[in-house]
């Protein structure tokens, strides 16, 4: 996708060049407009596609959400125990809860697109105005005669024409760009992740683990707070808790697949007799 939308904006960029080139042998006063034409529209698509990226990238969770509670209460397979278990009131509550921020967040975007458009196309409409007015002004003085005039207007509307397809393409790739762009950083965490681990020559006979912290993206109040643990490979240990508050947490930072400098100080390894401190980011 990304290699198509780039063809289509070499094409269209292409397009817009020679129109532009056109004008300027005509007459060099047209070509500066023909600029200020192009740039609004850019920014408007730009703007719009990096909000609407940014708000799929918000709420993907919440339409994940919807589409199973939509699931759920339109099935087959789960209607029978939904009737039995008088679920279907409290599933359709949460459903239309979740269906308000939904439909809130489109109404938002709805109005950022319109008002974005309307400064965008109404700066473009203001220089296209001012565009035909030099050309008229030019065919009044006598700068211009009458046949290049019309040769003038014909490269004003191959111009349009390519400005709509560029601001199109501009759209589609830099919204494309933005998924390559997460794409890449996935990647660079999972590299992250798989480097710094240690090979162990026989498994460890007793795990200590001390001054664990962690905290999640945009919560002043972290879910593990200087924790302090002990684990022996012949005992069981279950970790209890509230959601969100220590258990899940703690049993995610003790796998070897966190990233450097997730939380983890320091991990205490105890192995026939001898006792071996290392760091997380080890």
């Amino acid at each position: 996708m990304v290699t198509t939308y780039a063809i289509a904006l070499v094409e269209a960029v292409t397009g817009l060049i020679a129109a532009a080139g056109v004008l300027t042998v005509l007459h060099p006063a047209l070509m500066p407009l023909m600029v200020i034409v192009t740039v609004p529209s850019a920014w408007g698509a730009v703007r719009m596609a990096r909000a609407r990226f940014t708000s799929m990238k918000r709420w993907t969770e919440l339409q994940r959400q919807l589409e199973t509670l939509s699931e759920l209460l339109i099935g087959a397979s789960p209607a029978e125990e939904l009737r039995a278990h008088r679920a279907d009131g409290f599933l359709l509550h949460h459903y239309q809860r979740l269906a308000r921020l939904s439909e809130a967040e489109q109404a938002r975007l709805a109005g950022l697109e319109a008002r974005t458009t309307l400064l965008s196309d109404g700066v473009a409409g203001l220089a296209k105005a001012g565009m035909y007015a030099v050309l008229a002004a030019l065919l009044v003085s006598g700068s211009v005669q009458m046949a290049v005039a019309g040769t003038v207007l014909i490269a004003i509307r191959t111009g349009t024409y390519h400005l709509t397809a560029l601001v199109s393409a501009v759209n589609d790739l830099y919204e494309q760009g933005l998924f390559v762009q997460d794409w890449k950083q996935a990647c660079d965490q999972a590299e992250a992740i798989r480097g710094g681990t240690i090979e162990l020559a026989s498994p460890p006979e007793q795990i200590f683990v001390r001054d664990l912290w962690f905290s999640y993206p945009n919560n002043d109040q972290p879910s593990l707070a200087g924790s302090r643990n002990c684990w022996s490979a012949s005992t069981c240990h279950s970790l209890v808790g509230r959601p969100h508050h220590g258990p899940a947490e703690q049993g995610q930072h003790l796998r070897p697949r966190r990233p450097r400098g997730a939380g983890l100080r320091r991990v205490a390894v105890h192995r026939q007799g001898q006792r071996h401190d290392r760091p997380c980011d080890a």
